[in-house]
């Protein structure tokens, strides 16, 4: 990794719950799609958020040239590691091609849910 100076000001993904009958449908991929034209639009450098090792979206990420940092696991022996969480990040020079990436893999869901948002 680059100078922690570097990397910011950044965009941090939070978590997204969405109910059984919608998932997989695209829409975590859409509201990063839709944050990731704010990146480009913006002077944000990087972007992170963490996810979970058996997340089905770790291949998308990947695809994306999203960075993964696998964080040690604490040394407190009253924490037991159920599924380990990554922490992903992703450059800046990477945005653009992220968003295109997502335009055209996720066209049919960015079509039927357009931006309405005051940006």
């Amino acid at each position: 990794m680059t100078p922690i100076l570097d990397w910011f000001p950044s965009i941090l993904f939070g978590r997204v719950a969405i109910n059984s009958v919608s998932r997989n449908e695209g829409f975590n991929s859409l509201l990063r799609y839709y944050y990731l034209g704010l990146g480009v639009d913006f002077p944000f450098k990087s972007m992170f958020a963490s996810v979970f090792e058996n997340a089905p979206r770790i291949g998308l990420l990947r695809d994306m040239n999203y960075r993964f940092a696998i964080p040690d696991d604490s040394h407190d022996s009253h924490i037991h590691v159920v599924t380990r969480e990554y922490f992903v990040y992703l450059e800046r020079k990477h945005f653009l091609p992220s968003f295109k990436f997502l335009e055209t893999k996720f066209n049919d869901v960015i079509s039927r849910y357009p931006w309405t948002g005051l940006i």
